[in-house]
């Protein structure tokens, strides 16, 4: 009988328990909303309403493509959400939780980063300035100096376009810091009235107001800028000496040739020879029975 007893008595606490656990989830107050009020390129603000509960709501939980970000604290309205990519969708996700980790309702919000990469130049891409000359003076006038330079009276601009994955919105001419010029996405081509300011650049820009590097004015027969330099190895003498005359192979020369520096070699006298000698890198001195 005790036995018994114990066993119900035991079972009333049990239901006591269970009918005590929280199982009441959270719910949002008035039209709750999930808002994105800042978004960038790679960062995104998400602010979202306040939810209630019958106890407290402990946290939110936040989602990227139904991928937990975070859980913040119960007090927080907004939270950034970093490192993210540019131009690129995303769809966040919010849930109210208490302290025993029931979930509200979601929100949701979806939003698209803005654009942060600038627009690029196709390879061997210039600006190429082109000017426009007349006689001093005008056509048909005489000068007491005959050797004067013509006097430019335009310059004419050309250039490949740009490259962008969202599209090019314009081109800025630009010298000194000041913009020379502003031109439509489609302009390759431009003409200054006289000659073009020192300095004078190119510059690309997307709609998201991305820059893209800028190209500088070369005349239509400069060469294209020089490629670095080969990277320099110190040698044991503490010399500098390009990696590739370092590395590269033994030279080897046709037998014809070299038969006719050895036979001259043998015709000189020795004391002739070392002074005007000068080993190229990766030769092998001949010793005096090979001459």
């Amino acid at each position: 009988m005790l036995r018994a007893m114990r066993a119900f008595v035991s079972s009333l606490l049990l239901l006591a328990l269970v009918g005590c656990a929280d199982t009441t989830p959270p719910t949002w107050t008035g039209e709750a909303l999930l808002e994105a009020p800042e978004v960038e390129a790679t960062r995104v603000v998400l602010r979202w309403s306040e939810a209630s509960d019958d106890t407290a709501v402990a946290g939110y939980r936040l989602l990227k493509d139904d991928v937990e970000v975070t859980t913040v604290s119960g007090d927080l309205r907004e939270h950034a959400v970093e490192g993210l990519e540019d131009a690129t969708e995303y769809r966040f996700t919010v849930e109210a939780l208490d302290e025993a980790e029931n979930g509200s309702e979601p929100l949701h919000v979806t939003v698209t980063t803005a654009d942060g990469t600038p627009p690029g130049w196709p390879r061997g891409a210039r600006l190429v300035a082109t000017e426009e000359t007349a006689a001093p003076g005008g056509e048909g006038a005489e000068t007491e100096d005959a050797a004067a330079e013509p006097a430019v009276v335009a310059t004419a601009l050309e250039w490949a376009p740009a490259i962008d994955e969202g599209g090019v919105a314009g081109y800025r001419l630009e010298a000194g810091g000041e913009v020379v010029a502003e031109l439509g996405a489609d302009a390759t081509t431009h003409r200054l009235e006289g000659a073009a300011p020192e300095g004078l650049t190119l510059v690309a820009f997307d709609e998201a107001g991305n820059d893209s590097s800028a190209l500088p004015a070369m005349g239509p027969n400069d060469p294209m800028p020089e490629a670095p330099a080969a990277e320099e190895v110190a040698t044991a003498e503490g010399a500098a000496e390009p990696r590739a005359v370092r590395d590269a192979p033994p030279m080897k020369l046709n037998p014809a040739v070299t038969e006719r520096i050895q036979e001259s070699l043998r015709r000189m006298p020795l004391k002739q020879i070392q002074p005007r000698l000068r080993l190229a890198p990766n030769v092998t001195p001949m010793t005096p029975t090979e001459r």
